[in-house]
């Protein structure tokens, strides 16, 4: 019964658009006006202009946020996952690389495997400006304006 005053008193402050504090009396003369819980009505019959705000918090159904697939958000997605997988592929390559190089003794073999790691880092520099360039056409994707 208190809960229902609370939201009852909050409500009476909303619709008057003040913040003073309404009299006893003249709350629970507010609180005539409303229907019950059990009638499933908490609008207001009418204001103390008694104006009927029927509407005023009526309960409208969520409406749903959908979001329509189209080709460029799906290429734009594929690109990012391909150039990430391939980024990663070329990651693990370089640092199989460089740690053979760490344990190499022949210094032939430490400058194929220095150079080896090298090329693999310049690819997976590469493949991470792909992954932006996926992310690039993935945002555009959502913009309204575009065809």
């Amino acid at each position: 019964m208190i809960f229902k005053r609370v939201i009852l008193i909050i409500l009476v402050f909303i619709s008057s658009g003040t913040a003073q504090v309404p009299m006893n009396h003249q709350v629970n003369n507010f609180f005539t006006d409303f229907g019950t819980v059990e009638s499933n009505c908490i609008i207001p019959k009418n204001d103390s202009l008694k104006i009927n705000f029927a509407d005023t918090l009526k309960i409208f159904p969520v409406q749903k946020n959908t979001i329509k697939w189209n080709k460029q958000r799906i290429i734009g997605i594929g690109v990012m996952v391909a150039f990430g997988l391939l980024s990663y592929h070329f990651h693990c390559e370089a640092e199989e690389s460089y740690n053979a190089y760490l344990r190499s003794g022949s210094y032939s073999e430490m400058d194929r495997l220095f150079a080896e790691a090298k090329r693999y880092d310049r690819y997976t520099g590469f493949s991470y400006i792909g992954v932006e360039i996926g992310f690039l056409i993935t945002v555009f994707s959502f913009d309204k304006h575009l065809p």
